[in-house]
């Protein structure tokens, strides 16, 4: 009879550290909106409901509270970080496109552009994501198309241009680059990264080169390439005033400088308008 007992029992808990060793493979204990899931030897995977999404998040031997995690989600969602194309327009003094004994000023728009790239967004939250100041990091490449084979020279004194009439230019630009870095105010409608955001502020640039493109014929009818770096009298540091809206990952902006182009008494004061469209990284 004892043996039948002791046997019966070595049987029930035999069952139930198996029972227990099952379990452990795999739980699903839920609370709240949030919910533990273990497989195997794996890690933890903590699955988080937050405003109609489902989040995973990995843990390693500790407990992480929820509002630790939607604060991870959120803390630092800026509008920076981006690819921006954008048409270049030269203004006057009073904003006007029309430049006085100097039409070479009037460039061509529609051969007129601006790439940037910025690879580097810092945002500090003044009220959670939906208001925040934004900064960063920037490369900006301009482009502007002359008119009517102006050829553009400098000297330590003046810029100028002048008309070579034994000359057919295909291309003729004047290019420069700058490091850029914002100061921006950005308004969001959402704390996550999906919804409409506004921003506005400057963005200060220091110019890493500059040169002039030029291709085309000459009256012989022969193909000339033509690169000429030169600083031009243009401004090494420049201040733009920005504007940028839209929502998710696309946007348009609007930039106006608040510096003038080039450098005091070198040649016309010109003030670059740019704007265009933005695709978030």
């Amino acid at each position: 009879m004892k043996k039948i007992i002791l046997t019966s029992a070595l049987i029930i808990f035999s069952q139930f550290l198996f029972a227990q060793d099952v379990k452990s493979d795999s739980t699903f204990v839920s609370k709240s909106d949030t919910t533990t899931r273990t497989y195997g030897k794996n890690k933890p995977i903590e699955v988080i409901k937050v405003d109609d999404k489902i989040v995973q998040i990995n843990i390693e031997n500790k407990e992480i509270s929820s509002d630790e995690k939607v604060k991870t989600k959120t803390e630092n969602f800026a509008h920076w970080s981006s690819f921006m194309m954008g048409m270049n327009i030269l203004t006057n003094e009073t904003q006007g496109i029309n430049f006085e004994n100097a039409d070479y000023w009037e460039i061509d728009p529609a051969k007129s552009f601006s790439f940037s790239f910025n690879f580097a967004e810092k945002k500090v939250n003044l009220f959670k994501n939906y208001v925040g100041l934004t900064t960063g990091l920037g490369i900006t490449f301009n482009n502007y198309s002359f008119r009517n084979n102006y050829m553009l020279s400098s000297n330590a004194d003046t810029v100028f241009a002048i008309i070579d009439p034994t000359i057919q230019y295909s291309k003729n630009k004047l290019k420069s680059t700058y490091f850029r870095v914002p100061l921006l105010l950005e308004i969001c409608t959402s704390s996550f990264d999906k919804g409409a955001y506004f921003s506005a502020g400057v963005v200060g640039g220091v110019r890493l080169g500059s040169k002039v493109k030029r291709e085309g014929k000459d009256i012989s009818n022969n193909s000339f390439k033509q690169k000429i770096k030169s600083d031009y009298n243009l401004n090494t540091f420049t201040l733009d005033a920005l504007i940028k809206f839209g929502f998710d990952d696309f946007g348009i902006f609007a930039q106006y400088s608040l510096t003038p182009m080039f450098q005091n008494n070198k040649t016309q004061t010109i003030y670059p308008l740019n704007f265009g469209v933005t695709l978030e990284f």
